[in-house]
């Protein structure tokens, strides 16, 4: 197989998605390319319609998010047979929420200077719990959330999922569902919790009351990031 350089932003004026704003250092700029096969470098230029600007961002920081956890996973691993797996991953925290209010004032949320300020803090505690949740459960985590938007999240924007519904989508036993939930609440970063009805719902704590996850996830489908980064990475720092 042989890789096609892909510009996600045209490097010639009669190129797909040119940007007449950029200079040509940001044109050939590592972020604004993608390595794609011959098929798909023809099929990307040849429906701009269809793999927009933010669609090609969504996609390299996806792919490029999965291959790079792995090569760092590996070489701890080479490093160390056992190693805390909760460092891998270092979290970064925001110091402006700069690129969030920019979303917030598009989408008409109230967001004042004074909610950035609490966000910020409330951000860098729930920073400081996530951090220390194991990988098993992170990516619990992510499942929870994918289920969830799935079902188009709660009425008032929660991550709520009932447990029974998750165990038959996902194969999880509820031994194993109860275990991980319970360290998920343990950590202070989701729950499991009875219903009224009996039935009990899986439950993500959000990374603020003035940010809540749903807010990220239209964030991401914005600026073409990935949720991941969020989720598993806890890369907050990309909000500023």
């Amino acid at each position: 197989m042989i890789g096609h350089i892909c510009h996600i932003e045209a490097a010639k004026p009669d190129g797909a998605r040119f940007n007449a704003s950029m200079t040509n250092e940001q044109r050939r700029a590592q972020d604004n390319l993608m390595l794609l096969c011959a098929s798909h470098h023809a099929a990307v230029d040849g429906n701009p319609s269809t793999y927009t600007i933010t669609k090609l961002k969504k996609i390299k920081a996806e792919h490029e998010g999965r291959f790079s956890e792995i090569e760092g996973t590996l070489k701890r691993w080479f490093e160390s047979e056992y190693v805390d797996n909760t460092t891998l991953i270092q979290a970064t925290k925001p110091k402006s929420l700069r690129r969030l209010k920019a979303y917030f004032d598009e989408e008409k949320v109230e967001f004042t200077d004074k909610h950035a300020t609490k966000a910020l803090v409330e951000i860098g505690k729930y920073l400081r719990l996530a951090s220390v949740v194991p990988q098993r459960e992170r990516e619990l985590i992510k499942l929870i959330f994918q289920r969830a938007k799935r079902l188009k999240f709660s009425e008032h924007g929660q991550v709520i999922v009932d447990a029974d519904d998750f165990i038959s989508a996902f194969g999880y036993s509820l031994t194993r569902l109860k275990r991980q939930a319970k360290m998920l609440e343990d950590y202070g970063v989701g729950s499991l919790q009875p219903e009224d009805d009996g039935r009990a719902s899986l439950r993500l704590s959000d990374p603020s009351n003035y940010v809540r996850w749903t807010d990220l996830d239209g964030f991401c489908e914005k600026e073409g990031l990935s949720i991941d980064a969020f989720l598993l990475r806890l890369d907050f720092a990309q909000l500023d």
